[in-house]
């Protein structure tokens, strides 16, 4: 036998394994990323089918670890790194220097071998851009919990509207709805609440129509109607305007509008529409992943509603996907998109967003869920769980799905379809660590409110992992 090719190949099998522990390792422990420890845990698994090529004997035999004249060589930078990342980027670097020491020496001796190792090589270069880009949006989505649609159609109206009267007034403003606090005088002493439903109302200044939006009618149940208040200008971020931003009616409404305010005050603000308001209280209830999900809409007009979404998400913290839409999750900076079955495949939509954004998959049935499993998505929904009137289907998969999908994965799992608070106890039974809602929360009298029940019903935080 070629005793110094068997010598380099066993060194560059320890070289590539040891590497990919480093890189686990990371994965797992500074990015808390169950779907990046699931790729290199697949990794792993096809180097070691690879080295099994190789007679054991030969390897060892040739291993000769103190004669090794490399062993002594060095240099100062090797025994320095300025933190964990550094450490992940070294061992990112060395893997497929290692793989393609193997893939030429294994051409040799076994030339499948060396195609096999070449394929792994690449898939190596894939894993570094994968952890080093995202990994950070993937370790947030394994910590969601609750993952909300919003769907226009589905939006229930808030309750009340969506300013508050002056001290002494009366009105009946649930939770969870937006209110601007006004002082006394009218001046510009207006200030927004630091809550998220609030920021909505702020995110919706409108960019068309001049310098005044509509005013929002007083609803009937609170009895006493404020004074106008003012309010700082406001500067959009991207295209905030859609149809959503009218300029004042002039259809005999009048007698319900403010008064003119005098010539040099600031503009006037009118209500976000019912889904941004509904989204807000979302995620004022604790939905820290939402999706806009518009079938029927123009481009022109989703992508609007996707850069308000985006707006507010960003501001607090919170994750944000665009359905079926790869190309406007890009131009919304979105952190990614779903897809479903009938969508361009994973391959095709990450040329779309690139390395950095995530990519869900639905799957339906327990085939999809495996395909989905080994196309390695940031995240798979699994669904319908129950009946659902937001999207009937045919076929219900049912918690059992949910349940396979946790025993055969670690990449984030998202169960969908007639959620629940008071069918979510199930789910949590069946492995759930996060559920994915949709009229559950925006169709309810009070979104807040409805979220965390779900919430409750889901129970303390675990750690990432499914």
């Amino acid at each position: 036998m070629n005793s110094p090719v068997f010598r380099i190949l066993d060194a560059n099998f320890n070289r590539a394994r040891e590497a990919l522990r480093v890189m686990e390792d990371y994965a797992r422990f500074v990015l808390d990323d169950p779907a990046g420890c699931e790729v290199i845990k697949r990794l792993r698994h096809d180097l070691a089918q690879c080295l099994r090529r190789l007679p054991a004997e030969a390897l060892l035999v040739g291993r000769d670890t103190p004669g090794d004249v490399g062993t002594a060589i060095s240099t100062e930078s090797e025994r320095r790194r300025s933190d964990a990342a550094d450490v992940f980027t070294a061992a990112a670097k060395r893997l497929p220097e290692a793989l393609r020491t193997i893939e030429e020496y294994a051409k040799t001796v076994d030339p499948v071998l060396s195609a096999a190792v070449e394929s792994l090589r690449y898939r190596a270069y894939d894993l570094e851009q994968r952890l080093a880009l995202r990994g950070d949006r993937s370790a947030r989505f394994a910590r969601t919990r609750l993952y909300v649609l919003i769907t226009e159609s589905l939006c229930r109206p808030p309750a009340c509207g969506t300013i508050a009267p002056p001290a002494g007034g009366r009105a009946s403003c649930p939770p969870g709805v937006p209110r601007l606090l006004s002082r006394a005088g009218g001046e510009q002493a207006s200030q927004l609440h630091s809550e998220p439903e609030a920021q909505a109302r702020n995110a919706f200044a409108s960019s068309a129509g001049g310098e005044r939006g509509e005013q929002a009618a007083w609803p009937s149940h609170c009895e006493q109607r404020p004074e106008p208040a003012s309010f700082p200008a406001y500067q959009p971020l991207g295209e905030l305007g859609g149809q959503d931003a009218r300029p004042p009616s002039n259809s005999g409404e009048q007698d319900a509008r403010p008064p003119e305010r005098p010539a040099g005050a600031a503009g006037g603000q009118s209500s976000p529409p019912v889904w941004l308001q509904v989204a807000a209280a979302a995620i004022a209830g604790g939905a820290d992943c939402i999706q806009l999900r518009e079938k029927s809409l123009d481009a022109g007009e989703l992508l609007a509603r996707a850069r308000r979404l985006r707006e507010l998400c960003h501001q607090h913290g919170v994750l944000f996907i665009v359905n079926d839409r790869p190309d406007l999750a890009v131009l919304a900076d979105a952190d990614g998109v779903h897809l479903g079955q009938t969508d361009l495949s994973l391959k095709d939509a990450r040329r779309i967003v690139g390395p950095d954004r995530l990519i869900g998959l639905s799957t339906h049935t327990p085939e999809q869920l495996r395909e989905a499993i080994a196309a390695a998505p940031d995240y798979i929904a699994v669904g319908p769980m129950f009946d659902s009137a937001t999207k009937p289907q045919d076929h219900i998969a049912g918690p059992d799905l949910l349940a396979l999908a946790v025993r055969e994965t670690r990449i984030p799992i998202v169960p969908i379809g007639g959620i629940t608070a008071a069918n979510a106890g199930i789910l949590v039974q069946a492995g759930a660590r996060r559920l994915c809602v949709c009229s559950a929360v925006i169709g309810a009298a009070d979104p807040k409110m409805a979220a965390r029940e779900l919430l409750e019903a889901l129970g303390p935080r675990s750690e990432p992992g499914v």
